[in-house]
């Protein structure tokens, strides 16, 4: 035998952890580039998703402040109407009390020159035509002026509430 054979037969057991020793620095070699190879992909995954979820937060930072410009757009609308109504509701509850206190005035005018009999006397002096008071001599009944008052507010009122939630309707439903 030559002398690398005669070598190699002697120190087989040498050989052969070297060669396992080898194949494992390649195979870590080879384990440590996957690794790498992963742990890159992974960054740049998770980089990736990192964007995303930022650009999902300024969507929803945008979102939330075009939502929060509707609602004050929204709300300022709504205070616009309602004091615009409320104004209107102080006029037409002035003209209302205004027209109770005069339909009040002659109606008193009218019974005291009717006698108190309970008769429409003096239609002359009641100037409206659809007047109860002045209904071609028909009996009517004296109404305290605190009550046409009130009766009166209260119509006023509530037309004007139907009025402003009509009107809030509206401009939502424009929306």
């Amino acid at each position: 035998m030559t002398g690398l054979a005669a070598f190699a037969l002697r120190h087989w057991k040498v050989i052969g952890v070297g060669l396992i020793i080898a194949f494992l620095a390649s195979y870590s070699a080879y384990q440590r580039g996957q690794a790498t190879k992963w742990r890159n992909t992974h960054d740049k995954a998770v980089a990736a998703h990192q964007r995303d979820l930022v650009t999902i937060k300024m969507s929803m930072q945008q979102a939330i402040a075009d939502n929060a410009a509707k609602v004050i757009a929204k709300e300022r609308a709504a205070a616009a109407i309602t004091e615009r109504t409320n104004d209107e509701l102080q006029n037409d509850l002035a003209e209302a009390r205004a027209l109770a206190a005069d339909y009040a005035r002659r109606m008193r005018v009218n019974r005291t020159c009717a006698g108190d009999s309970g008769q429409a006397g003096n239609t002359e002096i009641a100037s409206a035509s659809n007047d109860p008071a002045t209904a071609g001599g028909e009996t009517f009944v004296s109404i305290p002026s605190d009550d046409l008052r009130i009766c009166a507010d209260n119509t006023v009122k509530a037309q004007s509430w139907a009025d402003w939630y009509q009107e809030l309707r509206d401009q939502w439903n424009r929306e």
